[in-house]
């Protein structure tokens, strides 16, 4: 926290310390759908994610594209399209 240095990989260096049955919550620096597919992967049960949202022009359609899965995303896209 000295300098909000963000290491994403320690989440991963993490999960072999947490004991089964426990949740596991990782935070900060999570900005792509693939990170986070990653982390369900792992076992993952939640991201807390706050500056990919803070720092975008559009939050809900960041959350939109941060949530769904591909074939989700591109239906959602596919059906705004048609509404300015």
């Amino acid at each position: 926290l000295r300098d909000l240095t963000v290491d994403v990989s320690i989440t991963h260096d993490l999960m072999t310390h947490v004991p089964a049955g426990k949740t596991v919550v990782a935070e900060s620096g999570y900005e792509r759908r693939e990170q986070l597919d990653e982390l369900e992967r792992i076992g993952v049960d939640a991201v807390l994610i706050g500056e990919a949202l803070m720092r975008s022009e559009d939050p809900e359609a960041r959350v939109l594209e941060l949530t769904l899965d591909e074939e989700a995303t591109r239906e959602h896209y596919i059906r705004d399209a048609g509404n300015p």
